[in-house]
């Protein structure tokens, strides 16, 4: 690869926001980019710190500061069967917490192979932000669990229109409705009842005739 390349490819790893490092076979640091340095910064990193040097897996319980040991393991593991050559890339979610702040990461690895021997010298690895969207599927979720929803045959009296419940007790549609359901009711009387049942007012309110 020639220096110019080379060149080119740090500044293109500067101009994104993810965040990258690469490590070596030992799981040495060789290189980050400036998103990853800003977002260590934030998280408590003095400005300037020497990452090259740094073993990753060192700080991976840092990184994944709050997240369950099992987990940490499993990343490491995964990153592991990179570098071994046992599978092609890696990726997974992780969740960290620093200052008080819940944060999810997508993190995704493929190994850098020598081109004279095709050789595993080591692996890139993104850390993704994924913050915004955990959050949203965790509202969509919540929303859902609360979704009730009706379906099938239910029996209902042809006269009352009380429903017959799967305990085989029969109930106002609106208590079941209420169970089962979301809804809330106001009450009103459709024109056809009034004409029925309060005949002296349906003149005055012109419902004589269907609407």
């Amino acid at each position: 690869m020639s220096k110019t390349m080379s060149i080119h490819l740090v500044e293109g790893a500067n101009s994104l926001p993810v965040q990258i490092v690469v490590i070596d076979r030992n799981g040495t640091i060789h290189a980050v980019n400036q998103a990853w340095e800003q977002a260590h910064i934030d998280k408590g990193t003095p400005a300037g710190y020497i990452w090259p040097g740094t073993s990753y897996f060192d700080i991976l319980p840092w990184f994944c500061s709050d997240d369950s040991l099992e987990s940490v393991q499993t990343l490491h593991d995964g990153l592991l069967s990179v570098l071994q050559g046992d599978t092609s890339q890696y990726s997974c979610e992780f969740h960290c917490r620093h200052s008080s702040k819940d944060q999810w990461y997508l993190l995704q690895a493929a190994p850098v192979i020598q081109p004279e021997n095709q050789e595993i010298e080591g692996i890139v690895i993104s850390s993704t932000d994924i913050t915004r969207l955990k959050l949203q599927e965790t509202r969509l979720v919540q929303a859902i669990t609360q979704i009730r929803t009706i379906h099938g045959m239910l029996p209902i009296c042809a006269v009352c229109k009380d429903i017959k419940n799967k305990d085989n007790e029969w109930q106002p549609v609106e208590s079941y409705l209420k169970k089962h359901t979301h809804a809330e009711f106001t009450h009103d009387i459709c024109p056809e009842c009034i004409r029925k049942l309060y005949p002296e007012y349906s003149s005055k309110l012109g419902l004589n005739h269907a609407n």
